[in-house]
């Protein structure tokens, strides 16, 4: 059972589900329609040279005892503001699964800062799970994608 999605701002407007499985919406929101396609491309374009700029500052704070901390602060505020605009895109169905994915990975691959940087992007950190789960529900419900699956782990188990 997945946790509740976080909540940043009771004055918001709240964004609809379209079903009340997360399951089941993840699935359907997995691929773009072909008309988010240049909207999603900006996105990530930004989304990317934003996490890839707080990277380096944030690294290069962590050399800095006099004032890093304050500098990590305020990359902490800005990846949590990121993480508010984000979030209503991700749930109102404005960036696919794929997009969101993308943006997981560019967190991802910052490893140093890795879970300090989900610890303040609750949005990203939940809709990231959320695809995982529907990622292996869409396996198991597709018994050509759960053959395939059971061959790689056999591989791997034949491997050691």
């Amino acid at each position: 059972m997945l946790p509740d999605p976080p909540s940043f701002d009771p004055q918001a407007p709240a964004v609809t589900r379209r079903w009340s499985d997360p399951v089941s919406e993840v699935m359907y929101n997995s691929a773009a329609p072909s008309e988010r396609g240049m909207h999603e491309n900006v996105v990530l374009i930004r989304v990317r040279d934003l996490i890839n700029q707080f990277h380096k500052n944030w690294l290069l704070s962590e050399d800095d005892t006099m004032t890093g901390h304050i500098v990590r602060a305020d990359i902490a505020k800005k990846l949590n503001k990121l993480d508010k605009w984000l979030f209503p895109n991700i749930v109102g169905s404005r960036l696919s699964g794929e997009a969101v994915l993308e943006i997981a990975k560019l967190v991802d691959n910052a490893t140093a800062v890795r879970r300090t940087w989900l610890e303040v992007m609750p949005g990203l950190d939940f809709r990231n799970e959320e695809l995982n789960r529907g990622r292996n529900w869409s396996a198991l419900l597709r018994p050509e994608a759960l053959k395939l699956l059971t061959d790689a782990i056999n591989r791997e188990k034949a491997k050691g």
